[in-house]
Formats: C-alpha cells, sequence, structure tokens
C-alpha cells in the first residue's frame, strides 16, 4: 500500500510499503516477480513498479470508480467499480488454496524487513544532520494521531515511499497528484485544514511552495494547528534523477532545478504565518513540537543538502540490492 491509500497508516494495517525500494533493485526485480497484479486505485508513484512492468509481463486488473488509472494503457482490464463493494463481492469467491505460492509472500515479507533495516542504518548513520530523508522521517514521527497529511508532488511524496514505513497512527492522507500537481497545493492543504478538527500537515517542495505563495493567505486564516514544513533543497531537485541530469550539459540543469532566492521568513509573515527555520533533525523535533502546540499557520522551513534526496535514495538501492543478493544466495 502506498502512503496515498489510506491503508498504510492506521491501527489494523498489515500493509507492506517497500516495495518500491525493493523493485528499484535488481534482486527484488529479479526475486519479486508477481504472476497477477490487482491493481485497487490510482496508478501508483512506485518507480519501481515502473521497473519492474518494463521488464517481465504481469497480467494486471485495474479497479477505479471513475479514473482511467492506467497511464501505461497495459492492464488487461479497467474495472469501473467502488473499491469497497469490489472487494467485499471478491471476498465471496471460492479460492483454490492449494494453487498459492508461499514462498513468494514469505520472500517479500522478508525483503520489506531488509529495506526497512537498510533505511534505518542509513538514517542512523546521519546523526543529527539533516537530510531530506531524515526530515521526512521525522515528521512521521511526530505529527500527531490522529491527523491530516497533505503530501506535496515530485519528491515528498516519493521521500514518504521510500523512507517512512507503515506505522499505525490514524492518518488520512491527501495528494495532489497529476501534471499539474505543483498548481496550489498550499492553497489545497489550507482546503484540508479548514474541513477538519485538528491537526494539519503539509509537507512540500521549496519550488512548489513558492509557486502558491498568495495559499498562505488561506493557511493563515485556519484555526490549525496547520504546519507547513518546506523541504528547501535549494530547486527542483527531482529533475536530478531524471536522464537529462546525467546525458546534457550541467549549466543546463538550473532552467530545470530552478534555484530560488526567497526569505521564505518574509514572505510567511508578510501573510501572518509564523516561520521556523531548522537545520538538524533535533532542532526540527522542537520545531514541530512548538508548531503543533500553536493555533493557525506555522512555515517550518527545513533546510537540507541539494542532492541528499537523489545520493540517499541511490545509497539505499544500492545496501538493499546486496541485502536482497545475499538472502537469494
Amino acid at each position: 500500500a502506498e502512503a496515498s491509500s489510506q491503508h498504510r497508516f492506521w491501527a489494523r494495517t498489515r500493509a507492506l510499503g517497500a516495495f518500491d525500494a525493493i523493485w528499484r533493485t535488481a534482486a527484488g526485480r529479479e526475486r519479486g516477480v508477481p504472476d497477477f497484479v490487482l491493481q485497487l486505485g490510482a496508478a501508483p508513484v512506485s518507480r519501481g513498479w515502473e521497473l519492474l512492468a518494463s521488464e517481465h509481463s504481469i497480467h494486471r486488473i485495474v479497479v477505479h470508480p471513475w479514473e482511467w488509472a492506467d497511464p501505461t494503457s497495459n492492464a488487461e482490464a479497467i474495472v469501473q467499480a467502488d473499491i469497497g463493494s469490489f472487494v467485499s463481492a471478491l471476498s465471496e469467491v471460492q479460492f483454490h488454496r492449494e494453487r498459492r505460492d508461499a514462498s513468494f509472500a514469505t520472500w517479500f515479507r522478508s525483503a520489506e524487513q531488509a529495506a526497512w533495516h537498510a533505511v534505518a542504518d542509513l538514517l542512523d548513520a546521519e546523526g543529527d544532520v539533516l537530510t531530506e530523508a531524515s526530515a521526512t522521517r521525522v515528521v512521521f514521527d511526530e505529527v500527531p494521531d490522529p491527523s491530516a497529511v497533505v503530501l506535496g508532488n515530485s519528491l515528498p511524496i516519493r521521500d514518504v515511499e521510500t523512507f517512512v514505513p507503515p506505522n499505525d497512527k490514524l492518518l488520512v492522507v491527501h495528494t495532489q497528484r497529476g501534471v499539474s500537481g505543483i498548481d496550489g497545493v498550499v492553497s489545497g492543504a489550507a482546503g484540508v485544514a479548514s474541513s477538519i478538527d485538528g491537526p494539519t500537515t503539509l509537507i512540500v517542495g521549496d519550488v512548489s511552495f513558492v509557486h502558491d505563495l498568495n495559499g498562505l493567505h488561506l493557511a493563515a486564516g485556519t484555526d490549525g494547528p496547520f504546519v507547513i514544513v518546506v523541504l528547501n533543497n535549494g530547486g527542483g531537485r527531482i529533475f536530478e534523477q531524471l536522464p537529462i541530469a546525467e546525458s546534457g550539459d550541467p549549466r543546463w540543469m538550473s532552467f530545470f532545478t530552478t534555484p530560488l532566492e526567497v526569505d521564505l521568513q518574509k514572505a510567511s509573515s508578510a501573510f501572518g504565518c509564523s516561520h521556523i527555520r531548522v537545520d538538524s533533525e533535533n532542532v526540527l523535533r522542537a520545531a514541530l513540537a512548538r508548531a503543533y502546540g500553536t493555533a493557525g499557520c506555522t512555515v517550518v522551513e527545513a533546510v537540507v543538502p541539494a542532492t541528499s534526496a537523489r545520493d540517499q535514495s541511490r545509497e539505499l538501492v544500492r545496501r538493499l540490492d546486496e541485502a536482497l543478493g545475499t538472502k537469494a544466495g
């Protein structure tokens, strides 16, 4: 289950959440190949799934009440149905248990444990240094239970998929996926905050945040606590993970990453929002505790190294590939 599925963060979850990292490894794509995939809901964010599907022919059926949730157009069928009703009907079907492959499930659970151990080791090695991965993990450690969480497009939602394991907090997760997912993300989160009785947290990149600065006018009017965590990595760093970053002239990258020189403290105060700037894990934890105890909107600017998301993601895949390869042996 991905973070936005509403099945990854709740008291009775049995979700496996590391499949993206698992399938981004060569060992994972060799050992963890399903015969059939039943996709419930929107198309996955997972890059690992894209890699797996490009290397193997996997039977897949998609269920969604209204959306064409198959952007690659290679599903065998699209079932237009309410997901809850579909699953209820499916549960009445008599399955042939003798055809179950118990070893597949056992291997995947083992790979899941290996993935989260690799994440923990990677983050522990950083100590108190704040990186994009550790900042995201700290937010989910500190976010109140229950509450609403809004995940920004591009890197924030992928950071959660990669570095935050399923947990038993009751979190309602909102996202704005799609080509225009960056548009109005602060305003959309302010809408969430204004519609619930409790805390709301938005995790957003610096470019998305500045793209919707006017949304702070709405954010300032919420009762809160409404906490906006801005991962300030100096631009749209997801573009460093695209082919253009490796095949093009390095001088081109500023046109893709669009680094900003905006004083987020002044921008926040202009709209009446509090602002806290942090650059370490412990200071981030203290800032979040303060923000969640304060009514209204607080912008927590988490300053992280520019390439930390890319570097840590690659290192995680390397470590996990090695661990899964050892398990296979």
